[in-house]
């Protein structure tokens, strides 16, 4: 009788742990994925903050040419962080 409910026990313990891994694969395929994202993320911002950074200038340009024709104060671009 003892040994049948260490017997039970252990099967118990080991579904528990099977579930347990189950879930932690899971969870460490979603995180793969979330850095994945991430990683394009990061990308996509270096490329719009090198994208901004070749335009800034020559839009500048261009609008206060503009802007002094048509009597406005020139325009100051911000600079990314």
């Amino acid at each position: 009788m003892l040994m049948e409910q260490i017997i039970q026990k252990l099967e118990e313990i080991n579904n528990r742990l099977e579930k347990i891994e189950e879930r932690l694969e899971r969870m460490e395929n979603k995180q793969n994925k979330i850095e994945n994202n991430t990683e394009k993320m990061d990308n996509h911002i270096q490329f719009v903050e090198n994208v901004y950074d070749k335009v800034k200038q020559p839009l500048l340009y261009v609008s206060n040419k503009v802007n002094s024709y048509i009597g406005i104060s020139s325009v100051v671009l911000p600079e990314l962080e």
